[in-house]
């Protein structure tokens, strides 16, 4: 039977090749996997230097306490209202004023004179006793005073309480956002941290650095590096804060790094994983490369078409792999950290242009295989057709000679 499906695919492709030398359509299925390959290739270059494509990313969180403009404090000021509604100035007191205890010293005679002079003489008051009465206030006007600087103090003291408020909240920005950054000094934390195919970056990225408050990116450590990245911060999370003389342990500090470590494991594990996958994906994209430029020119080699259908059910599982493991990584994680953060002032941003190279990268690399499994339907479908008009023009060359022996 093999030597049969041999034979009947040799005659079909002498007779195909006999019309056209070369198969010109492989140009498209080539072209593809080179933009294929190049968009993997940049989703695994980047974020290996700070200035070496830091803008694809997939996946961003920035401490967005540490990205606080520095607020600056409110003076606090009440305003200064008068007693008289209708725009009059005060009235000056006509009680005596208290001498200043500077000039008493200074002139203690001259002092005591003016006090004195500001004491109602007795025998006056006796001989005119309404000059007694005009030193006793009255009642009435004392009231509608009053009245009428009710309303002014309750606005006095509701503006004080606003600016008081205000300068409040003013004032406890300030001394969050130094307390943060006092901390992220001791332990080391940067404003952002970037996360690549391979390595992740801590800073801003260059293009935003005037953004942030810690820096342009100054670090692109691989995941599996020692001493650097989560494993770096862990070892500079202290347990005790000086105060003094005194050292004051950090609540629950030890479980935190405990957190950080496993969380450092786990990232280091599925980065090394996923780069795995990239890299293999690479393979198989340069693979099919190759074998459709030799599709191009090996039209009918058995050999060819067969290595191009493997080939390209390797390059495309491959990379569908990677793009639904890494957007499926990339939302879970950034759909995690961006629920359990939201109060403590995490921001996740995913990485737009990353995700989209991946995407466009499956997408290419699937169109290519698709166009050799085509190729292959058709060839298997034109030898299967083949195959049974050679059965069918056997069964009427028998029903000749049977018809033939019967006459």
């Amino acid at each position: 039977m093999f030597s049969a499906f041999s034979q009947s695919t040799a005659s079909l492709e002498s007779r195909v090749a006999s019309r056209r030398q070369y198969r010109r359509s492989a140009l498209l299925p080539a072209a593809l996997s080179i933009i294929s390959f190049s968009l993997t290739l940049v989703l695994v270059l980047s974020g290996r230097q700070a200035d070496q494509a830091s803008d694809v990313y997939f996946l961003s969180i920035t401490l967005t306490s540490l990205n606080q403009s520095s607020t600056t404090s409110r003076v606090i000021q009440a305003p200064v209202q008068y007693h008289a509604l209708a725009g009059r100035s005060p009235s000056p007191d006509p009680s005596p004023t208290i001498p200043n205890p500077l000039e008493i010293l200074e002139n203690p005679i001259g002092a005591l004179q003016g006090v004195a002079s500001s004491i109602p003489n007795p025998l006056v008051v006796l001989e005119n006793p309404a000059a007694l009465a005009s030193l006793i206030p009255n009642p009435v006007q004392k009231i509608g005073s009053l009245e009428s600087a009710v309303p002014a103090a309750a606005g006095a003291i509701g503006s004080l309480f606003g600016n008081i408020t205000h300068g409040i909240e003013g004032e406890i920005q300030v001394i969050e956002k130094a307390f943060i950054d006092e901390i992220s000094s001791i332990i080391g934390i940067k404003n952002q941290y970037t996360f690549y195919v391979a390595n992740v970056c801590m800073g801003m990225p260059l293009n935003e650095s005037s953004k942030g408050s810690s820096g342009p990116m100054s670090a692109c450590p691989r995941y599996s590096e020692q001493g650097v990245g989560v494993e770096d911060l862990v070892s500079k999370i202290p347990t005790k804060i000086p105060l003094g003389v005194a050292n004051i342990t950090i609540p629950f500090s030890g479980q935190i790094a405990d957190i950080f470590s496993s969380f450092d494991n786990i990232l280091s594990a599925l980065g090394n994983i996923l780069f795995a996958f990239y890299i293999i994906a690479l393979v198989g994209n340069a693979l099919l490369i190759i074998s459709s430029i030799s599709g191009l020119v090996f039209r009918s080699s058995k050999l060819n078409m067969l290595a191009n259908i493997l080939i390209s059910l390797f390059a495309t599982g491959s990379q569908i792999s990677i793009g639904v493991i890494t957007v499926t990584l990339v939302l879970a994680v950034g759909g995690t950290i961006g629920m359990l953060g939201r109060n403590l002032g995490i921001h996740v941003e995913y990485g737009a242009k990353a995700l989209a190279f991946i995407i466009l990268s499956t997408l290419f690399t699937a169109g290519a295989g698709t166009y050799w499994f085509a190729i292959a339907f058709r060839i298997l479908f034109a030898i299967l057709n083949h195959q049974r008009q050679e059965l069918m023009e056997r069964a009427a060359k028998t029903e000749k000679i049977r018809v033939g022996m019967v006459v």
